[in-house]
């Protein structure tokens, strides 16, 4: 989450750009999440949700159970 965010700070927050931008290219983000147990998980804010809806990214997240 934090890494998305920062991602969203360093770039512009012109709405208009990000509509231009999505209708001419593909754009997402893709997550990699290295669990240390069997049974764990991620979870992403509304806000960071929010962000990527208010500019039409998506998340792509693959979770990697821990090696036995």
């Amino acid at each position: 989450e934090k890494q998305i965010a920062w991602i969203f700070n360093q770039t512009t927050s012109d709405m208009n750009k990000w509509k231009f931008l999505t209708e001419s290219h593909r754009v997402d983000i893709f997550c990699g999440a290295f669990m240390g147990d069997e049974n764990e998980g991620i979870e992403l804010t509304c806000e960071i949700m929010k962000s990527a809806c208010d500019r039409n990214i998506n998340i792509g997240i693959d979770l990697y159970s821990p090696e036995k």
